[in-house]
Formats: structure tokens, sequence, C-alpha cells
């Protein structure tokens, strides 16, 4: 199989190897090959030129060319290496051996151009050379990269029909790729495979489990991964504990990361700028932004500066408990300290600043955000429109959305339902079943909100036929109505005397039960410890 994928990707600069000669005399290059500072780009590509211009007759050694793809390969300059194999190609002086096809395909990987790799590995296979397994773990890694992962796992599965051995590297790379594609199952077959085969992970394996885990809020298992490591005397590091860090601060488990945290600084493992902020992060979320900051206070004193996740949770946690003060003040220490806000700080200020009804300040950011050159997103879009439409402002709003629609944002449904809400709140009704039906044209479906704000608006107006179509037309979606239209409905029917229809009501919520109208029936039932139903007459009378 792999001999057929590798032949599809074959290409021109695999034949024209092909069809080089073993070896050729050309000239000597004015400085020695050992004579070059291999750290130094410029310099290898110089005398790579020379290699090629000089016409002083003598054998050349295909270790030269090594040697320089290797320096440009370790400085990451991959572009560059692959330039001067295709340059070497049109030479063809040399025949390359499997050292350089094994840097090539690893540049190939390194650029998200892994199918080439491939055609380098079928070139390998035609001319009957046995691919190593750095070979590989060139295109593992690369497949890996660019999302490939079942090809990845097919050709390490196809690795010892071609004579080569899977080693640590390509199983660890197999399971950071599989990790990243949330394919955490499939990794743990994987690593229980490898150490059936007498390969046994490291820290770099156990590091990619655990941080995939965790990821998939797979805690308990992540957990079980970790133990398992120190069993087996492998000593976890800084990336082990952020990750598991990051996982239990993300589920709110705030005393289980607190003692992984002493657990690290105990072991002499000096946290990082993730570490850090994976804490501050978790605190902000439980708002505990006074612990948060202790937190950032300790970070700078060990020397750690806090980056644009470490200050975009504190700014937004600060908001979120009404501080809005210390988050601008928090916003401006940022900026000082040299550090950078992106699209999501800017978004978490300006939602910040609408939330307590300071529009003009958001208004400010947003004008210093566009003058930076950053773009707002989505959510930026959609806190700008519920700010407008709270205050009044519809036709900024309106103006908004056409914006983000000419920059090919396309509104979603938060979207949508922000609009709609904001219509019926500046009085404007009759365009919300514009929108409702704009919504459908776009293949958004209404979800409870929506219907929910359709009915609640048209109750308000007394116009009970089209709130009574809403309901009626969620019901035949199949849209359960939650507790708040439940409450909208048969509150606003019984403060407008209609007491028979709030009673015909609750008689459809009784013969169509869920989860939330059983809910609103036993709360009725409740209040005066008596049926529901006998309790909406009492109070509809």
């Amino acid at each position: 199989m792999v001999r057929r994928g590798a032949s599809a990707l074959y290409h021109p600069f695999s034949r024209r190897f092909l069809s080089s000669s073993s070896t050729t005399t050309h000239t000597t290059p004015r400085k020695p090959i050992s004579g070059v500072d291999m750290g130094c780009q410029n310099e290898a590509l110089e005398v790579f030129d020379e290699m090629l211009q000089t016409k002083q007759q003598r054998v050349r050694s295909i270790y030269e060319y090594n040697r320089l793809l290797t320096s440009l390969s370790k400085k990451k300059s991959y572009h560059k290496a692959i330039e001067m194999c295709r340059r070497l190609r049109f030479d063809g002086a040399l025949t390359p051996d499997i050292y350089t096809l094994s840097i090539l395909m690893n540049c190939y990987g390194s650029v998200c151009c892994t199918g080439y790799g491939l055609g380098v590995l079928g070139m390998i296979l035609k001319i009957g050379h046995d691919p190593n397994v750095v070979c590989f773990n060139s295109l593992v890694k690369g497949l890996c990269r660019e999302g490939r992962v079942e090809e990845a796992v097919c050709l390490v599965g196809n690795m010892k029909d071609l004579g080569c051995v899977p080693d640590i590297v390509t199983y660890s790379s197999l399971i950071h790729g599989l990790c990243l594609a949330g394919m955490w199952e499939e990794a743990m077959c994987v690593c229980s495979k490898m150490k059936g085969e007498g390969v046994f992970p490291n820290v770099v394996t156990y590091n990619s489990l655990i941080h995939g885990l965790c990821q998939a809020h797979e805690l308990e298992e992540a957990k079980a991964v970790y133990a398992e490591m120190k069993k087996n005397g492998i000593s976890p590091n800084v990336r082990t504990f952020s990750s598991l860090l990051h996982g239990l601060c993300r589920a709110g488990k705030l005393g289980e990361a607190n003692a992984i945290f002493f657990e690290m600084t105990s072991c002499g493992i000096i946290p990082d700028v993730i570490t850090y902020s994976s804490i501050i992060q978790g605190f902000c979320s439980a708002c505990e932004w006074k612990e948060a900051k202790v937190i950032l206070c300790q970070m700078i004193i060990n020397g750690v500066i806090p980056n644009v996740v470490t200050y975009t949770a504190m700014i937004h946690s600060l908001f979120n408990v009404g501080n809005w003060e210390a988050a601008e003040h928090m916003f401006c220490a940022m900026k000082i300290n040299g550090c950078i806000p992106d699209v999501v700080t800017y978004s978490s200020i300006i939602d910040g600043f609408a939330k307590v009804g300071k529009w003009e300040e958001a208004k400010g950011i947003i004008c210093e955000m566009t003058s930076k050159g950053i773009s707002p997103n989505l959510f930026t879009y959609n806190t700008m429109i519920h700010a407008l439409c709270h205050t009044g402002n519809w036709e900024e709003a309106k103006a908004i959305v056409c914006e983000m629609k000419s920059k090919g944002i396309p509104p979603d449904l938060v979207t949508y339902n922000t609009m709609i809400h904001g219509l019926f709140l500046n009085g404007i009704w009759e365009q919300a079943k514009d929108i409702l039906r704009e919504m459908e044209c776009t293949f958004i479906t209404p979800n409870v909100v929506t219907y929910t704000t359709m009915i609640h608006g048209f109750s308000n107006l007394g116009n009970w036929e089209e709130a009574g179509r809403f309901f009626s037309q969620m019901m035949e979606h199949g849209i359960s109505p939650n507790e708040v239209t439940c409450n909208v409905l048969i509150s606003t029917l019984i403060k407008d005397g209609k007491g028979p229809e709030a009673s015909r009501l609750l008689d459809f919520m009784i013969e169509r039960p869920n989860m939330v109208t059983d809910s609103f029936i036993q709360g009725l039932s409740f209040c005066d410890k008596k049926p529901a139903e006998e309790h909406l007459r009492s109070i509809s009378a």
C-alpha cells in the first residue's frame, strides 16, 4: 500500500535523480567545506553556489552537500534546503544517498508538503534502497502535522513490511497526532501496542497522552496516565504539569490544581508562562480574581513575563466582577509591559465596557483595535451589536451587521437572536419577522431562545395570536419550551386576565411533558401545596 501511495506522488524531482550518474568530476570550491560556518545560512549557500559554478576538476562528495543541507534544516530554512536539492537535480552531478533523501523528506514534512515527501519515499523504493526509520519518522510527523492522521496510521502499519521497525519517535509522533485530532482512544491503543512490542513510552509520549486527554476533558484517564508515568520511573516535566493544570483548572477543580502545582514546585520544576496562565485562568473562571492576582504577582517575582493569555484572563475576570477600573488599569499595564493585545483581548474589553453601560469607552477600544490593524471577529461584532441594541442604537447595530457581512463574516445564531431581541426592545417589532425569514434563508435554525424572544415580544404587545403561532411553530419544529418560555406565556396570560387560555396552555404542557415543563408544573404545585392546575385556576380566577 505504501509503495502504491508513494508511486502516485512520484514527481519530476525524483525522476531527475534517478537518471543522474553516481559520481561526476566537478570543480573544487574556493573555500573548503571544512572551513564553512554551518551555523551561518548565507555562508553555506555561498559555498554551495561555488560548488556548482567552479570549473576545476575534482570529484565531489555527496557528504559535502549533506552537511550543507543539515545546516539549513537545523536552522529551519526548509525552503532553502529544498531549493538546494532542486538545483542539485539540475546540476546532475551526484546521486543522493539515503541521508540526503531523509533530510529532503523532513524538509517537505516541515513545510506541510508531505505529499512530495511520499514521492521521495517512492523514489527510494524504486532505486532499491531500504528506507530507514528516520525517513518514516519524517513522514509520520509531516502527515500528523497536516491532519492526515489515518494515513500516518496506515504508514506505520506498513513499516515492517518494508523492513523497518517503528521506534519510540515513530510511536510518539503518531500518538501526538492522534491526540491533536481528538482521537485519544486510538492514541491509547497505539500506546498499548507499542508496549506490547517492547517499545516503552518516554516523557514525550506521556506528555502527548496527558495533553490530549485533558483537551478531551478525560481528566480521570489523564490522571491514570500520570500515575503510570511516575510508577514507571519517568519524571514529569513542566509540560506534563502544565497540561494537567490546564485541564483541572478548566474543569473548575482548583483544589486538585493547587495540589499538582505544589507537587510541581516541590520537585524543583520551575513553572513557565503556560503553567501560570493556566492557574490564573482557572481562578479567573471561578471569579476568584484576588487569588489570580496573587499568582500573577508570584509569576512576575519569579521572572516569568505574563503573556497575552495571562493578561486577557485577568481583564476578563475583573470585568466579570464589575471592577472595570481595575480591568482598564490591567490593560494599560499590559501595553506598558510590551505585551501586544490580540483580538480576544480587545473583544473582552469591548464586552466588559458594554456590559457596564460604558459604550463610549467601548467605541474608543474599537477605534484603537482597528488602528492597530486588528480586525474584529464574530465575537467582537456580536458584542458590539448586543451593546448597541441594549442602548437603543438600533441603526448603529444594523450598520455593524452590514459591516461584518461586507467583511465576509456571516451572522450566526447569537447575532440573529440579539437582533430580534434588540428590535423588540426598541419597539421595531415589525422587522423581527424579517430577521427570522433571513435566518431561514441562510440555513440558520432558530432555537428556543429565538422563539422565546418572539413569544415574549408579541405577548408584551398583547398580540396573542402571533405569540401562539410562534409557540405552535416552535413545538412543530421539535423545540421544547424552556422555563422562560413557560413563565412568559402563563404569567402574561394571567396578568392580562386570560385565565382560561392559561389553563388550556397548562393542559397542553401536561399532555406533552418534558423535563422543563415537569419542573415548571412541580414548581406551581409546590407554591401552595396543591395540584398545578388547581393552583393556576385559583390565581387566574
